[in-house]
C-alpha cells in the first residue's frame, strides 16, 4: 500500500513507499506518470521534473548533470533553499551564470577541474569583466559545497583572480535630455508615465513596475523598497509632486499597477528596461537609462538645497552614504571649485615667502 504522500513544493509530485519501504517520488498528471527517483530536490530530480512538466520522458542524464561533474555541483548549488527566497529577477540572473559555466565546464569531473580550466573560462569572458566575476563567484560557491560534502579536497576557483573592473558611473539625465524625451514621446502615454514616475519618486525599475493606486493615499505615495532576499525592508514615503499627480490622472483606477501590460499583467523589470532603451534611442539619447533618472532626481533635490538626509529618504537609502555617492560624485569640478574657493587667500604659514615669492595683495 502506498504511504501517505508528504507535502512537496512541486505541483503534481507525490511520494510513495516501494516494496522495500524506500521513499520514491513521481510526477503524475492526467494519466502521465514519470518516476523522479529517490533523491528529492537533487539536480537529477529537477531535470526529470522539468521534462515531465513539458510532457516529455528523459531517456538519459546529460554528461553535464551526472554526479561528480561541475554541472551537477552547479545545479545542486542553484537548488539550495536560500536561492528560492530570492526574487525571480535574482534567481534568473544566477541561472544565467550557471548556464554559462555549465556550457563551458559542466562536463568536467570535479576532481579533474584545474585552475587553468577556470582561468581560461574567465579570460574568455574578459569583454564583460563584471559578468565573468559573477560567474567565478558562483563557481567558487558551488565548489565550496563540493568541498564541504567531501567530493573534492580543495577549491581551485579560489586561486583564480577576478578580472579588474573599471568603475563607470551611470550617465545622469540633464534637463535638456528630459525635455527631449518628453518632446519625442508627447503622444506616448506609457513612456511619459515611466519617466515621470521615476523622476518624481526616485524609484528603481524593480520598484516602479509594482507601483499602483494601492500605493497612493492622502496625497502621498508609499512603497517598500525591493531588497531581494533581505528581510530588512526600507519603506519609502514621499508626497505626490503636482506634475506626477497630474500625470496619474490619466491612469484608470481599476489598474492593478500603473505600468501593467495591455493584458493586465505585472510588467517585467527587464521588459521595462528594453522599452526604455527603445524610447531613449528614439529620442536620440543613446547613453541614457532608467538608473540615470534616479541620479537626475537626486541632482534636482540637491540643486534645490536639500541635505543628503532628505535625499536618502526619497531614494530609500538607510543612510547618507549611497546618496552621497550618487549626488556628491556627480559634479566634481564644481565641488572642487567650492572647496578651494572656501580656503583663505592669506598665507598664514609664510610658505610663499619661504620660497622667495611674496604673497599677492
Amino acid at each position: 500500500m502506498h504511504a501517505q504522500s508528504p507535502e512537496t513544493r512541486y505541483p503534481n509530485v507525490s511520494g510513495f513507499r516501494d516494496r522495500h519501504g524506500k521513499l520514491r517520488w513521481r510526477y503524475r498528471k492526467c494519466g502521465f506518470n514519470i518516476a523522479l527517483g529517490t533523491d528529492y530536490g537533487s539536480p537529477e530530480f529537477l531535470l526529470k521534473l522539468e521534462h515531465a512538466q513539458r510532457g516529455e520522458r528523459l531517456t538519459g542524464i546529460p554528461d553535464g548533470m551526472r554526479r561528480g561533474t561541475v554541472g551537477h555541483a552547479l545545479a545542486a548549488w542553484l537548488a539550495k533553499p536560500k536561492h528560492l527566497k530570492m526574487t525571480k529577477c535574482t534567481r534568473d540572473a544566477k541561472a544565467k551564470q550557471v548556464e554559462l559555466l555549465r556550457a563551458a565546464l559542466g562536463h568536467r569531473q570535479l576532481n579533474a577541474l584545474t585552475i587553468e580550466d577556470i582561468r581560461e573560462f574567465v579570460d574568455s569572458h574578459a569583454a564583460q569583466p563584471s559578468n565573468a566575476n559573477r560567474c567565478l563567484g558562483a563557481l567558487r560557491a558551488a565548489l565550496d559545497d563540493a568541498v564541504g560534502d567531501g567530493t573534492i579536497k580543495a577549491n581551485p576557483a579560489k586561486s583564480v583572480d577576478r578580472l579588474p573592473v573599471i568603475g563607470r558611473r551611470c550617465r545622469e539625465w540633464s534637463e535638456a535630455d528630459i525635455a527631449a524625451f518628453y518632446k519625442t514621446h508627447v503622444d506616448n502615454q506609457l513612456a511619459r508615465l515611466v519617466l515621470t514616475l521615476i523622476l518624481y519618486t526616485g524609484a528603481r525599475r524593480v520598484d516602479v513596475v509594482a507601483l499602483g493606486w494601492k500605493n497612493v493615499s492622502g496625497g502621498r505615495i508609499r512603497f517598500a523598497k525591493n531588497q531581494g532576499a533581505s528581510q530588512n525592508l526600507m519603506h519609502v514615503d514621499v508626497p505626490l509632486h503636482p506634475v506626477l499627480r497630474e500625470t496619474l490622472r490619466d491612469c484608470p483606477e481599476d489598474r492593478q499597477t500603473f505600468l501593467q501590460t495591455q493584458a493586465g499583467k505585472l510588467r517585467n523589470t527587464i521588459g521595462l528596461g528594453n522599452l526604455m532603451r527603445r524610447w531613449c534611442d528614439a529620442a536620440q539619447l543613446p547613453n541614457c537609462s532608467a538608473q540615470g533618472l534616479r541620479i537626475a532626481c537626486a541632482r534636482r533635490l540637491k540643486d534645490a538645497g536639500m541635505p543628503e538626509q532628505e535625499i536618502s529618504a526619497v531614494l530609500g537609502y538607510a543612510d547618507t552614504h549611497s546618496s552621497h555617492l550618487i549626488v556628491g560624485m556627480g559634479n566634481r569640478p564644481d565641488l572642487a571649485d567650492t572647496a578651494i574657493g572656501g580656503l583663505p587667500t592669506a598665507d598664514p604659514a609664510g610658505l610663499l615667502s619661504a620660497f622667495g615669492q611674496p604673497p599677492r595683495r
